[in-house]
C-alpha cells in the first residue's frame, strides 16, 4: 500500500498566508475607522440638536420667568399706589421678621 505524505509547508508559504492576514487586518481596521467616525459626526450632529433645542426652551423659561416678575412688580406698585399704609406695614413686618431671623 503506498501511502502519500503531506509535503511539509514551505516558509515562503507561511510569509505568503502571514502577509494576507496583516492585509485583511489593515483593511478591517481602516472600515472599523470610517465606521467609528461617521457615527462621532452622527452622535455629534445628534447633540448639536439637542442643545440648541435645550438653549431655545431654557430662553423661553428666562422670558417667561422675566415677563412674570415684571407683572409681579407691575401688581405690587399698583397695591401700594392703592394703600400705602397697609404696605409700609407689611413691609415693617417682613422687616422685623427677617431682621429676627437673623439674629440666631
Amino acid at each position: 500500500m503506498v501511502t502519500r505524505q503531506k509535503a511539509a509547508p514551505k516558509v515562503e508559504d507561511v510569509e505568503a498566508q502571514l502577509q494576507t492576514i496583516r492585509e485583511d487586518i489593515s483593511g478591517l481596521t481602516k472600515l472599523l475607522k470610517e465606521l467609528a467616525e461617521g457615527k462621532v459626526e452622527e452622535l455629534r450632529g445628534a447633540a448639536h440638536g439637542e442643545a440648541e433645542d435645550l438653549l431655545k426652551r431654557s430662553r423661553r423659561a428666562a422670558d417667561d420667568a422675566t415677563a412674570k416678575a415684571k407683572e409681579t412688580a407691575g401688581s405690587i406698585e399698583a397695591y401700594i399706589a392703592e394703600k400705602p399704609v397697609q404696605a409700609s406695614l407689611i413691609a415693617l413686618l417682613l422687616g422685623i421678621f427677617v431682621g429676627s431671623l437673623s439674629r440666631r
